[in-house]
């Protein structure tokens, strides 16, 4: 069975990784994705049966995540709602506790633990301590960021920059004049040489690390 995810967060980058990574996993379909809370309660009108879980970032300029996933919560209760923050889990506990959310995401945590906590909720668990939540020192590795680049040729680092901004093989190879085999070889042996396998992960590693254009 596919479970059916909408995603609402303010940051483009994050928003179409998170879309990126879960139309990759054969059990996800994004049914849409918004930088807005006010968006979601729109697209719930005309899309609610496609929607299973809704991934929910927690504060918004017009409507907080919080009081949008109250009334949510009112209008389609068999919805499955996970908070996305940036927040420990000691400071979203309340929330799920008082049922406002069936889980959360810490922006800072690893791609399988992203599908492996949606997975949970979508079951119907309520994810607490455990499932969707940041684990110090998983996913990336502590060596130095500098030493980890200087494996890479120049060739690899920018075709490394454009998969963070979220392009494909194909698009990059029609970006850089060159084959899409040539990029799926680059990308082997950026994964290979970073330890960085999948375009979440490479995502991150550029974005705290400040790589250009990023």
């Amino acid at each position: 069975m596919v479970t059916g995810i909408f995603i609402v967060e303010q940051n483009t980058l994050l928003r179409e990784s998170l879309v990126k990574l879960l139309n990759d996993c054969p059990q996800y379909d994004v049914a849409g994705s918004a930088d807005r809370a006010t968006d979601l309660l729109q697209e719930m009108k005309h899309c609610v049966s496609e929607i299973d879980v809704i991934i929910l970032e927690a504060a918004y300029p017009e409507v907080s995540g919080i009081a949008a996933a109250k009334l949510i919560r009112n209008l389609y209760p068999r919805k499955r709602i996970i908070l996305l923050t940036e927040l420990e889990y000691p400071k979203v506990q309340p929330f799920i506790h008082k049922g406002v959310f069936h889980g959360y995401i810490s922006k800072q945590c690893t791609p399988d633990d992203v599908v492996e906590g949606i997975s949970r909720v979508a079951a119907g668990e309520l994810v607490r301590e455990e499932g969707c939540r940041y684990v110090p020192g998983r996913g990336l590795s502590k060596e130095d960021p500098n030493q980890i680049l200087e494996r890479l040729t120049f060739q690899e680092r920018v075709v490394m920059e454009h998969i963070a901004l979220g392009a494909t093989s194909k698009e990059i190879a029609m970006k850089l004049a060159i084959s899409s085999k040539t990029v799926d070889s680059h990308r082997r042996a950026i994964a290979k040489k970073t330890g960085l396998k999948n375009a979440a992960l490479i995502t991150r590693f550029a974005i705290q690390n400040g790589m250009s254009r990023l």
